[in-house]
């Protein structure tokens, strides 16, 4: 059993918050990639979401700016509103993977039903990744 297995998901989500406090210095480079050394699914979605809550936290404090045009915070506002939802249905797909993971371990469920749940959860980062970065782009373009 690895250790990030045996962790339970508050503890995870700690470490994306971590994640998320390492992207918040990146936010404003051209390429925020946390992503690239994650390995596995369950790592692409965790990172993936920690960008997606550093950016969605930094377009709230924008968008309360006086000094940000109407335009600019409507952009700000729709890429947040396309963002969310796959961020939150990534989320939804990562703990389901742990549950089957803690399921296989107790000789509850099957390799198959594994392979099913990481699957989804591969196409919900692919779903993300564009419009979390969408998000990312229209918090740089402030």
């Amino acid at each position: 059993m690895h250790a990030l297995e045996r962790r339970p998901f508050a503890a995870v989500l700690l470490g994306v918050a971590l994640l998320a406090l390492f992207i918040a210095t990146a936010i404003g480079c051209a390429t925020v990639s946390p992503m690239a050394p994650a390995q596995t699914a369950e790592q692409r979605a965790f990172a993936l979401y920690g960008t997606f809550v550093v950016a969605e936290e930094t377009a709230a404090d924008l968008v309360q700016l006086p000094g940000l045009g109407a335009a600019q915070k409507a952009a700000i506002k729709d890429a947040d509103a396309k963002a969310k939802p796959v961020a939150d249905a990534l989320m939804d797909a990562a703990r389901e993977v742990f549950k089957i993971r803690g399921e296989l371990e107790a000789g509850a469920t099957t390799n198959d039903k594994l392979a099913v749940a990481v699957a989804n959860l591969e196409r919900w980062v692919g779903e993300a990744t564009p419009k979390v970065q969408a998000l990312v782009d229209s918090v740089r373009r402030k």
